[in-house]
């Protein structure tokens, strides 16, 4: 990767002395508010003798919500200016008369007609209107002698009379949607400047939409579609029109041309034409067409660049303009085809040329640091000089320097890109990142002047604006590689981009967003669903359905171009649909603001609102504002601004949510060897060694179950050891203390054991050897087991065990002494339905444990409410049937529940990992839940398998790790979700993103520094099994209080009880957590509940225990957590909720 030069250095020859006096340089950077001070400048039309050149001003006026057009005429000698319409503000298409005594224009402010044809006598006097239409002149042009001028303008329609006056049906063809008649067909008149008398030159439904007049006036060439509509431009051709017969012939028949002018002697007519089959998605040259016949020549072929400007300067000599890498550029081209490219510097041109009998050039060009300005060249010479100083004030504000940037992209391709720094650039600081893509995909990002991404930069942002492949910059095989990889190929190649900026060591890599209009919106969609990695994300008149494209824009049937033809022919459907962001917007997770016109004929609005109803759907934070205006880009300058001012706005709300939220996660994968095996589909985690620390167990599928022991965070493998390494496909694991001698027992599930699929190992003594006592316990069974749960359902003392089966009935054991008896039919919680994962909590504070079970296959869930003799579903009636997803399609199902306090508001809710949109089901504490997974952030739809709930951060708000699962040979990615008191925010550090990670996950602090550790596990050959550790070294990095919950005797049987945490001496919650009873992928672990703290001091923790007759409460005061720093506060409550012993260290 190289980066050029600032193009600083380079001199422009100015006239200073024509220039606004006083001016110095501003110390304030650009704001939205300037935009007022953007003066736009066009059209420059020179006098046939070199002297004077008139261009189009355009200012914004707010107060009327208009731009005000005006003609000012400037001296090219002295830059002296003269205001020629001061009051007019609608005018436009300035043209000299052949004589250079006068000027041709049309104003759009005069009648109801539209456009209509002034000429003003540049000796003195008011403009003389010439026509008075019904409609709108579309382009004029002189004839040789001065006495006529010729147009083209609409067909009036006539509205019929009676009863018909009534009928506006019309026949739809290549029309936009939103066409309301059908469109009329524009043909060529003719009108004399002495008398005003018309005469029409063209009849029928063909539509003429452009024209040029040979030298001799003898003859029109003709740019001619087909029909009116707008998409028959792709049908273009171009005709001949002799004067005196009124004949046409057929001059140029290749489809979708554009006229530009006859050569100075009439043997030749330039037209531009692409290059390629596919009109537009290949370079456009520059053809002559001899006048008398004959086949056209490419007298640009030599350049291989789109060309679009062009003027004769002379009869043997083009010039022409395009786009060249990150410039715009001239080529002098003679008519054999050699070319010299101008060299002007930092100056880019900004329009087509224009060019005197004298040869003087005159353009509009913009420079790095400067807007918009007219710019001269005398006849022989290539020295631009600048000419005028409209945006003078913008350009003496403090801006970001302008570079290129290049880099090795994907394919073989070289690449260029745009970066503006920050104005106050430091070395050595890192930036936020925003990137602003160029629509198209034909358009160019250059290091000219570009007032927004100036804008943007004064936000102390960088900005970066690649040209991807299909950008105009370099050449045919780089701009129709984006034929039929409308997507993919120019996402591989901005995300190369951003890496190459990376590269420079400037970029917080946290807060990085992509934005971009039209094309550039395309992208934006494209983008945030197949990358991670982005803050926020604006999407401005984005392209994200090519059907409708095709079917209902303006240039419709154009984008077949690109996408091998009509998605209505053959099996092209499926490749229109393989490369619309819709069919991946389900992945996008990214914070969107979509900005569209509802008038917008080029792209649809209706694919912006399939956007919004997509990222509504699946959770994702989205605003769509809508804009009642007509355009692709709202066209009044109050609209412009409020686009511009959200765009801004949105992104830096999203960086400011980032900086709000501390260090950014931080996690380090352990190296362990013994960690590197894939098909592993459960982990458990408890102390079993009694040491104080946390051990996990890991079932596989194909190998070797393996048992983990933990010496101060490093994980050895004992399963052999201690007699745990079964080998089959384990799919559930529970750790519970079931004979009560204070040593943590196992269960284990199988799917496809013979005989017996469960296990259950008796831990002889701190975890040195485990006894399969199953059949001794009276608990053995077979089937496909999933959750495993042991809870004191019936407050005996003892724990019993839960199972839940994807094949056949759950099951309840009853634990008597050390034996078990199934009681789940006699309970009523034998349900038949597919169960994969459950949960046991006091929904109804009522003292019992209830069960809330996840069904699959379109199953419903099921809160089965426990009455103290027997269970009752409840699940319709509680609003948890659902779990958050849709019930009856046998593709969705819930896989795992998990509880969290997420709200903090005291009360357990229920987040379901769901095959189809997550649920987060808010407990409303009145016995009902409400599912609100889409207004946080959680209703990603897709296909997971486990959330799990765990502050990682230490800020004393639950986040989520949400745990994507393989399916269809796909890998659905995991997110880690931060919770900012009111969304989930996707923080997924890549170290986390980028693992096989798909069934089992848990927090847990391996290594008691205070934060949570991650333990993952990846159920495919190539998955591992993965520890994560959390090294979120942010303020609260270790302010947290752990609590380990036993009963009286010092045994875990104590699994649903609930630890609130409070400032010491207030009811002010800081958190709460529950026991475990289920969690990870069908497990069940033996934690301490873990809160954070953030700045908090000492607090009190207050236990809730289920006795059967009520929830009685014991709190421990005044607990200092940093004298339980690396270990847990074990607090013992016994029968009857009172507390037996506290402040145990461990």
């Amino acid at each position: 990767m190289s980066v050029s030069e600032r193009l600083r250095s380079a001199t422009v020859v100015a006239l200073v002395t024509i220039f606004a006096p006083g001016l110095s340089a501003q110390t304030r950077t650009l704001t939205v508010d300037d935009l007022r001070l953007d003066v736009g400048l066009s059209a420059p039309a020179i006098s046939p003798d070199g002297q004077s050149v008139v261009i189009v001003t355009s200012r914004p006026n707010y107060d009327d919500n208009r731009f005000d057009r005006t003609l000012v005429m400037v001296d090219v000698a002295t830059g002296t200016q003269r205001d020629l319409t001061p009051q007019r503000r609608a005018v436009g298409q300035p043209r000299w008369s052949p004589s250079g005594d006068r000027l041709a224009f049309v104003d759009s402010g005069e009648g109801e007609g539209g456009a209509q044809l002034f000429v003003l006598s540049m000796t003195g006097g008011e403009a003389m209107q010439i026509t008075n239409g019904k409609q709108g002149v579309r382009t004029f042009r002189w004839t040789p002698d001065g006495s006529h001028l010729l147009y083209t303008v609409p067909d009036a329609t006539e509205a019929p009379d009676g009863e018909e006056r009534h009928n506006r049906s019309f026949e739809v063809g290549y029309n936009s949607y939103l066409a309301q008649a059908a469109p009329a067909p524009a043909h060529v008149w003719k009108v004399s400047i002495e008398d005003r008398e018309t005469s029409r030159l063209t009849e029928g439904v063909e539509s003429f939409t452009d024209l040029a007049v040979s030298p001799d006036g003898s003859t029109i060439a003709l740019r001619v579609l087909p029909r009116p509509h707008s998409g028959e431009s792709i049908r273009s051709a171009i005709r001949v029109l002799d004067l005196e017969s009124g004949e046409q012939r057929p001059l140029v028949t290749d489809a979708s041309v554009s006229l530009r002018a006859f050569s100075p002697g009439g043997e030749f007519l330039a037209f531009g034409r692409s290059r390629g089959r596919e009109a537009g998605f290949h370079p456009s040259g520059i053809f002559l067409q001899p006048i008398g016949g004959g086949a056209a020549l490419d007298v640009t072929e030599a350049i291989d660049r789109s060309l679009g400007g062009l003027a004769w300067l002379n009869d043997q000599t083009l010039l022409v303009s395009g786009t060249d890498l990150t410039s715009r550029a001239f080529w002098q081209v003679a008519l054999d085809g050699a070319s010299e490219r101008i060299d002007l510097g930092p100056i880019h041109p900004a329009s087509n040329p224009a060019v005197a009998s004298d040869g003087t050039v005159a353009f509009i060009g913009r420079e790095p640091d400067r807007p918009s300005e007219l710019y001269a060249m005398a006849a022989g010479t290539w020295e631009p000089r600048r000419l005028t100083d409209f945006n003078a004030r913008l350009a003496s504000m403090r801006l970001g320097d302008v570079e290129t940037i290049t880099w090795d992209g994907p394919d073989g391709f070289d690449q260029n890109g745009i970066l503006i720094y920050p104005p106050d650039f430091e070395e050595g600081v890192r930036y936020p990142l925003v990137l602003s893509i160029h629509g198209g995909p034909m358009g160019a990002s250059i290091e000219s002047f570009s007032t927004f991404n100036q804008i943007l930069a004064a936000q102390g942002w960088l900005v970066f604006s690649p040209n991807y492949r299909g950008s105009s910059t370099q050449g045919d095989a780089f701009q129709s590689a984006v034929i039929n990889d409308a997507g993919d190929g120019p996402g591989r190649d901005v995300m190369s981009g951003v890496d190459a900026v990376k590269v420079l060591g400037i970029v917080d890599d946290d807060r990085i967003a992509v934005s971009g209009w039209s094309y550039g919106g395309y992208m934006t969609a494209w983008l945030t669903a197949h990358y991670d990695g982005w803050a926020a994300a604006v999407a401005g008149a984005s392209v994200t359905d090519w059907f409708d494209w095709y079917s209902m824009a303006d240039m419709n049937v154009w984008a077949g171009g690109g996408l091998d033809g009509s998605p209505w022919l053959n099996d092209n459907a499926m490749n229109y649909w393989r490369q619309s962001p819709m069919a991946y917007a389900h992945q996008i997770r990214t914070p969107t603001l979509i900005l569209h016109a509802t008038g917008d004929k080029r792209v649809t609005v209706s694919q912006s609102y399939k956007l919004y109803h997509a990222l509504e759907d699946n959770g994702v934070e989205t605003s769509f504002i809508a804009y009642p205006v007509s355009g692709h880009f709202p066209p009044d300058p109050v609209h412009r601004r409020d686009v511009r001012r959200r765009w801004v706005g949105w992104i830096a709300e999203h960086f400011e949510r980032l900086d709000s939220a501390g260090t950014r996660p931080s996690f380090e994968l352990t190296e362990q060897a013994a960690l590197a095996d894939g098909n592993a589909f459960t982990n458990a985690i408890g102390d079993i060694d009694n040491d104080g620390d946390l051990d996990m167990f890991v079932g596989f599928s194909q190998q070797p179950n393996r048992m983990y022991r933990n010496d101060g965070g490093v994980l050895t493998d004992v399963a052999v050891e201690v007699g745990l390494a079964d080998n089959d496909v384990t799919r559930a694991a529970a750790w519970g203390d079931y004979d009560g001698d204070g040593h943590l027992d196992l269960y284990v599930g199988f799917v496809s054991r013979q005989g017996s699929s469960n296990r259950l190992y008796r831990n002889e003594g701190n975890g040195a050897r485990f006894t399969d006592v199953t059949d001794a316990a009276g608990i053995g069974l077979s089937g496909s087991f999933r959750q495993a749960s042991w809870v004191d359902y019936d407050h005996d003392g003892d724990v019993d065990l839960f199972l839940g089966l994807r094949d056949k009935p759950n099951v309840l054991f009853r634990n008597d002494d050390g034996r078990f008896t199934d009681v789940a039919e006699a309970l009523g919680v034998d349900d038949g339905r597919r169960t994969v994962g459950a949960v046991w909590f006091d929904y109804d504070k009522d003292g019992d444990l209830d069960l809330y079970v996840a069904n699959m296959d379109g199953d419903a869930n099921g809160l089965f409410r426990n009455d103290g003799t027997r269970f009752v579903d409840v699940a319709i009636e509680s609003g948890t049937a659902a779990g958050g997803r849709p019930l009856g399609f046998r593709s969705n199902g819930s896989v795992r529940p998990t509880l969290a306090d997420y709200d903090n508001d005291g009360a357990l809710d229920v987040f379901t990992a769901n095959y189809g949109p997550n649920g987060l089901l808010r407990n409303l504490d009145n016995g009902r839940f409400e599912n609100v997974a889409p207004q946080v952030g959680l209703a990603i739809d897709s296909f997971y398998d486990t959330g799990t709930w765990g502050d990682y951060d230490n800020d004393g708000r639950l986040d989520l790790y949400v745990n994507g699962t393989v399916t269809g040979g796909k890998q659905y990615r995991d997110y880690l979700l931060r919770n900012d008191g009111e969304r989930f925010i996707d923080v997924t550090p890549d170290v986390l993103g980028d693992l096989a990670s798909d069934h089992g996950a848990q927090w847990a602090d391996f290594d008691l520094d205070g934060d949570l550790d991650l333990a993952l596990t990846g159920g495919t050959p190539d998955g591992m099994h993965y520890v994560a550790f959390n090294r979120t070294n942010g303020p609260q990095a270790s302010r947290s209080l752990q609590v380990m919950v036993l009963d009286g005797n010092g045994h875990y049987t104590r699994a649903g009880s609930e630890v609130r945490v409070f400032a010491t001496g207030t009811d002010r919650l800081l958190g709460m957590g529950i026991v475990d009873t289920g969690s990870g992928y069908n497990s069940q672990s033996a934690l301490p509940v873990h809160v954070g703290l953030a700045e908090e001091g000492s607090v009190d923790v207050e236990i809730t225990t289920l006795t059967g007759q009520g929830r009685p409460t014991a709190r421990v005061t005044d607990v200092d957590p940093a004298a339980h720093s690396g270990r847990w506060l074990v607090v013992k409550i016994d029968a009857n909720g009172q507390l037996n012993d506290q402040r145990t260290p461990r």
